[in-house]
């Protein structure tokens, strides 16, 4: 490509190659500048680095989790960094990664460590009492466990069609993924899902 140039002494135009690429680079060197020196520019940047750091989101992929969060509900979870630092709590709807399934899971945690966990018919109790997080269904498989300090019992709402720790055990703290904390999409099922 060649650009005309005017040469102003003599009249005449010449022909000057152009560098290919050059107004590319320019734009993109200036934006950079810009940006760097404008906070318009740097301050939602920084914002979406930070809340993609944070957050995680999800689809729920079965009805395990029924009413709470049924199939294909859109959901968001504060992701977990500081797994000694950051504890989750009965009642709280948490991810984590089941090594048994080889995926990630969303479940309730129903007891935390050191609490003993007991099914006696269809009722869940954690240190010898009925838990507030009784969740529905029927034929729950019976048992005991005793948790350790940095393990979780996590039980679907659905007890009826939930892949959950009475199949696969506790949890231990450091598959936990994220605390999930709302619902964005379907539109007409957004909520907030904490405590």
């Amino acid at each position: 490509m060649m650009n005309r140039k005017r040469d102003r002494k003599a009249g005449n135009a010449t022909s000057v190659p152009a560098m290919a690429g050059t107004a590319r680079k320019a734009s993109l060197g200036t934006f950079v500048k810009h940006a760097l020196r404008e906070p318009s520019y740097v301050i939602p940047l920084v914002l979406i680095v930070l809340i993609f750091s944070f957050l995680r989101a999800y689809v729920i992929p079965s009805g395990s989790m029924i009413p709470t969060l049924v199939e294909g509900d859109r959901i968001i979870g504060i992701q977990q960094y500081f797994p000694n630092g950051h504890t989750f709590h009965a009642g709280d709807i948490a991810t984590f990664y089941s090594n048994q399934l080889g995926e990630v899971l969303v479940k309730r945690v129903v007891a935390e460590g050191g609490d003993t966990v007991d099914i006696i018919g269809d009722t869940l109790y954690v240190n010898g009492e009925a838990s507030e997080w009784q969740g529905n269904g029927t034929g729950m498989v019976q048992g005991e466990w005793v948790l350790a300090d940095d393990e979780y019992f996590m039980m679907g709402d659905n007890r009826s069609n939930s892949k959950d720790s009475r199949w696969i055990g506790p949890v231990k703290a450091n598959q936990m993924i994220s605390k999930v904390i709302c619902t964005y999409f379907p539109f007409d099922r957004m909520k907030l899902l904490t405590e």
